[in-house]
Protein backbone atom coordinates (compact mmCIF):
# COMPACT_ATOMS: atom_id res chain seq x y z
CA UNK A 1 0.00 0.00 0.00
CA UNK A 2 1.02 3.62 -0.20
CA UNK A 3 0.13 7.00 1.48
CA UNK A 4 0.34 10.50 -0.65
CA UNK A 5 1.52 13.40 1.17
CA UNK A 6 0.56 16.67 -0.76
CA UNK A 7 1.07 20.08 -0.28
CA UNK A 8 -2.24 21.82 0.58
CA UNK A 9 -4.05 24.12 2.68
CA UNK A 10 -6.96 22.12 3.19
CA UNK A 11 -7.43 19.18 5.51
CA UNK A 12 -9.67 16.39 3.97
CA UNK A 13 -10.24 12.67 5.61
CA UNK A 14 -9.21 10.60 2.38
CA UNK A 15 -7.82 7.28 3.74
CA UNK A 16 -4.36 7.66 1.41
CA UNK A 17 -3.71 11.05 0.75
CA UNK A 18 -2.80 13.76 3.92
CA UNK A 19 -2.72 17.27 2.53
CA UNK A 20 -0.34 19.39 4.59
CA UNK A 21 -0.50 22.64 5.22
CA UNK A 22 3.03 24.05 4.02
CA UNK A 23 3.53 27.16 5.83
CA UNK A 24 5.82 25.85 8.61
CA UNK A 25 7.65 22.61 9.48
CA UNK A 26 6.20 21.67 12.84
CA UNK A 27 6.10 18.16 14.96
CA UNK A 28 2.11 18.75 14.57
CA UNK A 29 2.34 18.35 10.66
CA UNK A 30 4.18 15.06 11.00
CA UNK A 31 2.29 14.00 13.70
CA UNK A 32 -0.75 14.41 11.47
CA UNK A 33 1.11 12.40 8.76
CA UNK A 34 1.74 9.36 11.28
CA UNK A 35 -1.78 9.48 12.19
CA UNK A 36 -2.65 8.93 8.69
CA UNK A 37 0.29 6.29 8.42
CA UNK A 38 -1.08 4.30 11.41
CA UNK A 39 -4.42 3.84 9.63
CA UNK A 40 -3.00 3.29 6.16
CA UNK A 41 -0.07 1.13 7.32
CA UNK A 42 1.65 2.07 3.86
CA UNK A 43 5.00 0.14 2.50
CA UNK A 44 5.74 3.27 0.10
CA UNK A 45 4.95 7.81 0.27
CA UNK A 46 5.00 9.61 -2.47
CA UNK A 47 5.48 13.22 -1.96
CA UNK A 48 3.87 15.81 -4.29
CA UNK A 49 5.40 19.46 -2.53
CA UNK A 50 7.96 22.31 -1.99
CA UNK A 51 10.63 21.90 0.15
CA UNK A 52 9.12 21.96 3.62
CA UNK A 53 7.05 19.20 2.32
CA UNK A 54 9.97 17.22 1.02
CA UNK A 55 11.79 17.59 4.74
CA UNK A 56 8.08 16.98 6.83
CA UNK A 57 7.40 14.27 4.72
CA UNK A 58 10.83 12.68 4.88
CA UNK A 59 10.89 13.37 8.63
CA UNK A 60 7.99 11.35 8.97
CA UNK A 61 9.18 8.29 6.83
CA UNK A 62 12.28 8.16 8.18
CA UNK A 63 10.20 7.62 11.86
CA UNK A 64 7.07 5.46 11.02
CA UNK A 65 7.76 1.87 11.37
CA UNK A 66 11.45 2.68 11.77
CA UNK A 67 11.80 3.70 8.18
CA UNK A 68 9.45 3.17 4.83
CA UNK A 69 10.78 4.80 1.66
CA UNK A 70 9.49 7.66 -0.24
CA UNK A 71 9.16 8.89 -3.65
CA UNK A 72 9.44 12.41 -3.99
CA UNK A 73 7.72 15.05 -6.91
CA UNK A 74 9.17 18.31 -5.72
CA UNK A 75 7.35 21.60 -6.91
CA UNK A 76 8.89 24.37 -6.57
CA UNK A 77 12.92 25.56 -7.76
CA UNK A 78 14.28 25.13 -4.17
CA UNK A 79 13.10 21.61 -3.48
CA UNK A 80 13.94 20.40 -7.16
CA UNK A 81 17.94 21.77 -6.75
CA UNK A 82 17.93 21.77 -2.64
CA UNK A 83 15.72 19.95 -0.78
CA UNK A 84 14.94 16.93 -2.23
CA UNK A 85 18.50 16.50 -2.23
CA UNK A 86 21.24 14.54 0.13
CA UNK A 87 18.67 12.51 2.42
CA UNK A 88 17.95 15.70 5.27
CA UNK A 89 14.49 15.81 6.47
CA UNK A 90 13.32 17.44 9.44
CA UNK A 91 11.87 20.03 11.62
CA UNK A 92 11.67 23.27 13.16
CA UNK A 93 11.74 23.21 16.81
CA UNK A 94 11.61 25.33 19.96
CA UNK A 95 12.32 28.49 17.21
CA UNK A 96 15.75 26.60 16.16
CA UNK A 97 15.59 25.39 12.06
CA UNK A 98 16.11 22.00 11.66
CA UNK A 99 16.73 21.29 14.67
CA UNK A 100 15.00 17.51 14.80
CA UNK A 101 15.61 15.44 11.79
CA UNK A 102 17.38 12.71 10.65
CA UNK A 103 18.72 11.39 7.38
CA UNK A 104 16.57 9.44 5.00
CA UNK A 105 16.82 9.15 1.50
CA UNK A 106 14.37 9.22 -1.33
CA UNK A 107 13.73 5.81 -3.36
CA UNK A 108 13.57 8.14 -6.37
CA UNK A 109 13.11 12.11 -6.85
CA UNK A 110 11.32 13.13 -9.98
CA UNK A 111 11.66 16.47 -11.28
CA UNK A 112 8.21 17.53 -13.33
CA UNK A 113 9.67 20.87 -15.16
CA UNK A 114 5.64 22.09 -15.70
CA UNK A 115 4.78 22.07 -11.92
CA UNK A 116 7.29 25.19 -12.14
CA UNK A 117 4.61 26.84 -14.89
CA UNK A 118 1.99 27.56 -12.00
CA UNK A 119 4.83 29.19 -9.44
CA UNK A 120 4.10 32.07 -8.13
CA UNK A 121 7.51 34.08 -9.77
CA UNK A 122 8.89 35.21 -6.31
CA UNK A 123 9.21 31.81 -5.39
CA UNK A 124 10.62 30.84 -8.66
CA UNK A 125 13.05 33.21 -8.55
CA UNK A 126 13.96 32.61 -4.67
CA UNK A 127 14.97 29.00 -5.37
CA UNK A 128 17.91 30.17 -7.36
CA UNK A 129 19.80 31.60 -4.40
CA UNK A 130 20.83 28.05 -3.41
CA UNK A 131 21.47 27.63 -7.46
CA UNK A 132 23.94 30.92 -6.99
CA UNK A 133 24.91 29.43 -3.81
CA UNK A 134 26.60 26.33 -5.59
CA UNK A 135 28.03 27.87 -8.34
CA UNK A 136 29.49 30.81 -6.21
CA UNK A 137 31.43 27.94 -4.20
CA UNK A 138 32.12 24.74 -6.40
CA UNK A 139 32.41 25.91 -9.79
CA UNK A 140 33.28 29.02 -12.23
CA UNK A 141 32.04 27.37 -15.03
CA UNK A 142 28.67 26.82 -13.60
CA UNK A 143 28.69 30.44 -12.32
CA UNK A 144 29.32 31.77 -15.58
CA UNK A 145 26.24 29.70 -17.08
CA UNK A 146 24.10 30.51 -14.19
CA UNK A 147 25.16 34.09 -14.59
CA UNK A 148 24.15 34.55 -18.54
CA UNK A 149 20.78 32.70 -18.19
CA UNK A 150 17.80 35.15 -18.13
CA UNK A 151 14.90 34.77 -15.48
CA UNK A 152 12.66 36.43 -17.90
CA UNK A 153 12.28 33.20 -19.57
CA UNK A 154 9.50 31.06 -19.72
CA UNK A 155 10.60 28.30 -21.27
CA UNK A 156 10.63 25.78 -18.37
CA UNK A 157 11.72 22.71 -20.22
CA UNK A 158 14.61 24.93 -21.89
CA UNK A 159 18.04 22.96 -22.40
CA UNK A 160 19.82 25.75 -20.45
CA UNK A 161 17.26 25.75 -17.41
CA UNK A 162 17.48 21.79 -17.52
CA UNK A 163 21.46 22.05 -17.68
CA UNK A 164 21.14 24.18 -14.42
CA UNK A 165 18.88 22.10 -12.84
CA UNK A 166 21.10 19.42 -13.67
CA UNK A 167 24.59 21.12 -12.75
CA UNK A 168 23.40 22.21 -9.64
CA UNK A 169 21.68 19.08 -8.22
CA UNK A 170 25.17 17.29 -9.24
CA UNK A 171 26.94 19.79 -7.19
CA UNK A 172 24.67 19.30 -3.87
CA UNK A 173 24.70 15.58 -4.43
CA UNK A 174 28.80 15.37 -4.34
CA UNK A 175 28.77 17.65 -1.68
CA UNK A 176 26.05 16.05 0.82
CA UNK A 177 28.37 12.68 0.32
CA UNK A 178 31.41 14.21 0.82
CA UNK A 179 33.33 14.64 4.31
CA UNK A 180 31.42 16.18 7.05
CA UNK A 181 34.14 19.00 7.18
CA UNK A 182 33.27 19.57 3.65
CA UNK A 183 29.38 19.39 3.59
CA UNK A 184 29.59 22.29 6.04
CA UNK A 185 30.49 24.01 3.55
CA UNK A 186 27.01 24.32 1.79
CA UNK A 187 26.31 26.61 4.69
CA UNK A 188 27.02 30.28 3.18
CA UNK A 189 25.01 32.67 3.60
CA UNK A 190 23.11 30.51 5.66
CA UNK A 191 24.87 31.74 9.36
CA UNK A 192 23.08 35.63 8.79
CA UNK A 193 19.99 33.58 6.62
CA UNK A 194 18.90 31.31 9.14
CA UNK A 195 18.75 33.70 11.63
CA UNK A 196 16.74 36.23 9.34
CA UNK A 197 14.26 33.11 9.13
CA UNK A 198 13.94 32.63 12.92
CA UNK A 199 12.04 36.56 12.33
CA UNK A 200 8.91 34.21 10.56
CA UNK A 201 9.05 36.99 8.33
CA UNK A 202 6.03 35.93 6.27
CA UNK A 203 7.33 37.64 2.66
CA UNK A 204 10.68 36.11 3.12
CA UNK A 205 10.96 32.96 1.89
CA UNK A 206 14.23 31.03 2.89
CA UNK A 207 15.76 31.48 -0.80
CA UNK A 208 15.35 35.63 0.29
CA UNK A 209 17.21 34.96 3.76
CA UNK A 210 19.91 32.92 2.41
CA UNK A 211 20.51 35.90 -0.63
CA UNK A 212 20.64 38.79 1.82
CA UNK A 213 23.11 36.27 4.06
CA UNK A 214 25.12 35.75 0.80
CA UNK A 215 24.95 39.50 0.54
CA UNK A 216 25.95 40.31 4.00
CA UNK A 217 28.70 37.02 4.58
CA UNK A 218 30.23 37.60 0.97
CA UNK A 219 31.01 41.49 1.86
CA UNK A 220 32.52 40.19 5.13
CA UNK A 221 34.66 37.66 2.78
CA UNK A 222 35.90 40.62 1.11
CA UNK A 223 36.49 42.72 4.17
CA UNK A 224 38.36 40.12 5.47
CA UNK A 225 40.86 40.08 2.96
CA UNK A 226 39.22 36.71 1.60
CA UNK A 227 37.44 37.42 -1.14
CA UNK A 228 37.89 39.39 -4.54
CA UNK A 229 35.73 42.56 -4.04
CA UNK A 230 34.96 42.63 -7.96
CA UNK A 231 33.81 39.26 -7.95
CA UNK A 232 31.30 39.98 -4.98
CA UNK A 233 29.93 42.84 -7.15
CA UNK A 234 29.57 39.54 -9.72
CA UNK A 235 27.41 37.93 -7.34
CA UNK A 236 25.46 40.73 -6.50
CA UNK A 237 24.83 41.35 -10.57
CA UNK A 238 23.44 37.40 -10.29
CA UNK A 239 21.29 37.99 -6.82
CA UNK A 240 19.59 41.30 -8.23
CA UNK A 241 18.68 39.64 -11.38
CA UNK A 242 16.61 37.73 -9.75
CA UNK A 243 15.07 40.13 -8.05
CA UNK A 244 16.29 39.01 -4.46
CA UNK A 245 16.61 41.44 -1.78
CA UNK A 246 19.90 41.88 -0.35
CA UNK A 247 19.44 44.36 2.40
CA UNK A 248 19.22 43.39 5.60
CA UNK A 249 15.23 43.96 7.10
CA UNK A 250 15.95 47.63 9.39
CA UNK A 251 13.69 46.47 12.00
CA UNK A 252 16.86 43.54 12.51
CA UNK A 253 18.86 44.42 15.35
CA UNK A 254 22.01 43.35 15.23
CA UNK A 255 22.42 41.88 18.61
CA UNK A 256 19.13 40.16 18.48
CA UNK A 257 20.61 39.19 15.09
CA UNK A 258 23.49 37.69 16.68
CA UNK A 259 22.16 35.55 19.21
CA UNK A 260 19.92 34.07 16.84
CA UNK A 261 22.38 33.46 14.90
CA UNK A 262 23.86 30.83 17.59
CA UNK A 263 20.72 28.56 17.48
CA UNK A 264 22.05 27.30 14.29
CA UNK A 265 24.99 25.02 16.52
CA UNK A 266 26.74 23.75 12.80
CA UNK A 267 27.87 27.12 12.56
CA UNK A 268 29.16 28.45 16.57
CA UNK A 269 31.54 27.05 18.72
CA UNK A 270 32.51 28.16 22.34
CA UNK A 271 34.55 31.27 21.46
CA UNK A 272 33.71 31.76 17.54
CA UNK A 273 30.98 32.42 14.68
CA UNK A 274 31.73 30.14 12.05
CA UNK A 275 31.15 31.18 8.28
CA UNK A 276 31.36 29.19 5.50
CA UNK A 277 33.13 31.96 2.68
CA UNK A 278 34.30 32.27 -0.83
CA UNK A 279 37.77 32.49 -1.84
CA UNK A 280 37.33 32.79 -5.17
CA UNK A 281 34.23 32.09 -7.63
CA UNK A 282 34.29 28.32 -7.51
CA UNK A 283 36.40 28.06 -4.86
CA UNK A 284 35.42 27.46 -0.82
CA UNK A 285 37.61 28.93 1.59
CA UNK A 286 39.62 26.47 3.56
CA UNK A 287 42.36 28.27 4.96
CA UNK A 288 40.89 26.74 8.59
CA UNK A 289 41.19 23.37 7.15
CA UNK A 290 37.79 23.04 8.21
CA UNK A 291 35.46 25.10 5.21
CA UNK A 292 34.52 27.51 8.12
CA UNK A 293 36.34 30.97 9.04
CA UNK A 294 35.89 31.97 12.16
CA UNK A 295 35.31 35.46 13.86
CA UNK A 296 35.39 35.76 17.38
CA UNK A 297 32.09 36.00 19.31
CA UNK A 298 33.05 39.21 21.23
CA UNK A 299 33.74 40.59 17.87
CA UNK A 300 31.31 39.45 15.81
CA UNK A 301 29.16 42.95 16.68
CA UNK A 302 31.64 44.99 15.51
CA UNK A 303 32.40 43.04 12.07
CA UNK A 304 28.76 42.93 11.22
CA UNK A 305 28.48 46.50 11.47
CA UNK A 306 31.57 47.26 9.57
CA UNK A 307 30.34 44.88 6.85
CA UNK A 308 27.45 46.73 6.67
CA UNK A 309 29.10 49.79 6.49
CA UNK A 310 31.45 48.86 3.58
CA UNK A 311 28.06 47.57 1.46
CA UNK A 312 26.50 50.74 2.00
CA UNK A 313 29.73 52.44 0.81
CA UNK A 314 29.83 50.22 -2.33
CA UNK A 315 26.09 51.02 -3.26
CA UNK A 316 26.98 54.54 -3.26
Amino acid sequence: GFIKIVENITSVNAKNVVFVNPDTKTIDRVQKMWQQMVITVPDIAIVIGGGTICDLAGFACARYQRGIPRILFPKTVLSMVDASIGGKSGIDYADVKNSIGAIHYPLVTVNYMPFLKNLDKKEYNSGFAEIVKASILYSKDFFEKVYAYSPSKKDFESEELLDIFFTSSQIKARVCEDENKKKVSLLYGHSVGHAIERYETKHLRHGDCIAIGMTIEGAMACMLGIWDELEWKRQQEVIRRFNLPTELPKYIDLKDLAKKMTLYKKLVDKEHYLFSLPKHIGQVNNSSTTYLTPVKRKDVINVLTKTLEWIDKKSE
